[in-house]
């Protein structure tokens, strides 16, 4: 039988060619697959209370004589080299445990966005995508707070401060400004609250005054916001303070697991005993990061991927005392130097699509 002149190829040309695609075709799928998965975003939050992360440079508009070389605490460019390195090491762990390094990383007691550019620097994060950010506010010793964030999947809007001094307080005091970021995620619009807010050093009575004030200005620009844009996600993050059941943060700004504009995930941690703080001998959650409530209940866009929020509490970020017990491995004790870490443990969550 004479062979059609329409068909170049013999059968079996055509048989094998079938069989070759039919075996490449699943290849092609789990490729675009993973490809689609991997446009999704998926973002890790973390904040940690650096304590004391000063350089070693004189700066005469602050009180920052306690930590430069010449001080009581002889704070020259080893021991600062050492704090650098080992915050750079919590960092590299949570890249190792979660596989994948924190989008945004909110930090405090920071002296100004040079030291958060050392810490991109010698930790993994990517210099040429992670940026830094650090507030300018008026506390007397220059703590600040600040922000690390990745510019490759969070696009910078702008930034302000809000100052939380009450100035019509009976007795004035200075306090860290409230640093407010602005940032776009994909389409979405996303702001970043980060905190510090004023200490229990008076005692935690006669101090709770100056944490409620706190509370209500950033309980206040969250209405805002929220009554401009509605569909405006937020996190909150911060050594507060405060617990999360504490009037500061429970009722002045209204954050509780199923609040209706702010839900806090740490709150589950702290009524189950957890801690990032050690005082007293006993744990309590002080450092937490509290998000939107469209964000808990997102039906599309970013969302708060549930169960993720945890203290990350690692063994290497403790000493155990002489009675055994596990507390923070500190720089310092007083005037007495351990290169350690810090006295509080980072805290994270995940948002995602």
């Amino acid at each position: 039988m004479k062979k059609p002149a329409f068909l170049p190829y013999s059968f079996t040309f055509v048989q094998k060619l079938s069989m070759r695609y039919a075996i490449l075709l699943p290849l092609f799928l789990i490729l675009y697959l993973s490809s689609t998965a991997q446009d999704k975003l998926k973002l890790g939050v973390a904040f940690y209370n650096a304590e004391n992360l000063f350089d070693t440079i004189d700066n005469p508009n602050i009180n920052d004589e306690e930590y430069l070389p010449s001080s009581k605490l002889k704070w020259g460019g080893i021991r600062y080299a050492r704090k650098i390195k080992n915050i750079s090491m919590v960092i590299d762990s949570m890249n190792k445990e979660f596989k994948s390094y924190p989008a945004l990383m909110g930090f405090c007691e920071i002296e100004n966005q040079t030291v958060l550019e050392d810490v991109i620097k010698v930790s993994g994060f990517d210099d040429k995508t992670y940026k830094a950010i650090a507030s300018s506010g008026s506390d007397k010793r220059g703590i600040q707070v600040g922000l690390v964030y990745n510019s490759k999947v969070l696009k910078y809007l702008s930034k302000e401060e809000l100052i939380v001094n009450n100035t019509k307080a009976t007795e004035a005091y200075l306090t860290r400004n409230v640093l407010v970021i602005y940032f776009q995620a994909k389409k979405e619009t996303l702001v970043v609250f980060i905190n510090h807010w004023p200490s229990r050093r008076e005692g935690e009575v006669e101090s709770q005054k100056k944490r409620v004030y706190a509370a209500s200005k950033v309980r206040e620009k969250i209405i805002a916001i929220h009554t401009n844009s509605s569909a405006t996600k937020f996190l909150v993050m911060g050594d507060f303070n405060d617990h999360p059941s504490d009037k500061s943060i429970f009722e002045t700004l209204g954050a509780f697991r199923e609040s209706p504009i702010i839900n806090n995930p740490f709150f589950q941690l702290d009524s189950m005993g957890q801690g990032s703080h050690y005082y007293e001998s006993t744990w309590k959650v002080l450092d937490q990061i509290m998000i939107s409530a469209n964000l808990n209940k997102s039906i599309g866009g970013l969302k708060y991927i549930p169960s993720s929020a945890l203290i990350f509490k690692r063994t290497f970020l403790l000493f155990q005392n002489k009675d055994g017990i596990p507390k923070p491995n500190r720089t310092y004790s007083g005037q007495n130097y351990h290169g350690g870490f810090s006295d509080h443990m980072p805290v994270y969550l995940e948002i995602g699509e």
